[in-house]
């Protein structure tokens, strides 16, 4: 990775700064499992969750993940986490994982109720298959 020396970037009449990337497309596959996903960009709008849930503090976060995935299907468009908590509030041998849910679809708006019962499934796999509990849930987003 670096910039392209500006007289180089003159010559093939490139105006300001520019970057280039070396890429070993085939190692970036066999790291990720596999050759990157391309999917149609959606012209209706998401609608963004976040939950909070208090699970077994072994429970792996992906597989946590990946069963939210399919449960919210096919709404659900990604799920990420961006909070891991232990300490205050959250029992011993717990951890509270904080996940943002994205809903969308390609071929119209969602209304709330599609959303929440997407969310609904969700909770209750989590229930179900972890034994987790719902500690905070919070709307966000453009939609609904």
């Amino acid at each position: 990775m670096g910039e392209l020396h500006p007289e180089v970037a003159a010559h093939f009449e490139l105006e300001g700064p520019v970057a280039l990337v070396i890429l070993d497309v085939d190692a970036v596959g066999a790291a990720t499992g596999g050759p990157p996903q391309l999917r149609e960009v959606s012209r209706f709008p998401k609608v963004e969750r976040d939950l909070a849930v208090i699970l077994d503090r072994d429970t792996p976060s992906a597989d946590v993940a990946e069963a939210m995935r399919e449960a919210g299907r096919p709404s659900l468009q990604s799920v990420a986490v961006f909070d891991r908590f232990t300490g205050a509030g959250v029992p011993e041998g717990k951890v509270s994982l904080a996940f943002r849910l994205v809903f969308q679809r390609l071929d119209r708006t969602l209304t709330e109720a599609e959303v929440n019962q997407a969310l609904a499934r969700v909770i209750a796999t989590l229930e179900r298959r972890f034994a987790g509990e719902l500690r905070h849930a919070q709307e966000k987003g453009e939609g609904v």
